[in-house]
Parts: structure tokens; C-alpha cells; sequence
């Protein structure tokens, strides 16, 4: 998937071997980590050296209100 800095995308983590989980976070890539800020101020950044996979790209939102 093609992600630049400050792309928000799907990340999916492994914690464990059998414990996957997606994230919806801002990427910043750097040669051996990567930081996945989330937009909502309540959460903490994650940094990421091992085990993540960029799944998607968001590309757009869709409200109805």
C-alpha cells in the first residue's frame, strides 16, 4: 500500500502470535520504526518497530447527518 507521511491508514499490530488488531492512525515512517499518531488528543502515539502492516489507505469519509 502506498502511504505517505501524515496518511491516515489502517495498521494492523501483533502483540502476540495469534492476537491481531487494526488501528485507524496518521503514519510517519522512518527507516526502523514507524509512529501511528491517533488525531483524538485522548490517546497516546503508538511507536512501532516490529510486527505491524500497513493494510489501507483512507481516502475519504462519508457523513450523513
Amino acid at each position: 500500500t502506498d502511504v505517505d507521511d501524515g496518511d491516515i491508514a489502517v495498521v494492523v499490530l501483533w502483540e502476540y502470535e495469534d492476537d491481531e488488531r487494526a488501528t485507524l492512525k496518521r503514519v510517519y515512517k522512518s527507516p526502523k520504526s514507524m509512529l501511528l499518531k491517533p488525531e483524538n488528543d485522548a490517546f497516546e502515539p503508538i511507536i512501532v518497530t516490529s510486527s505491524a502492516q500497513i493494510r489501507g489507505k483512507l481516502v475519504s469519509v462519508i457523513r450523513n447527518y
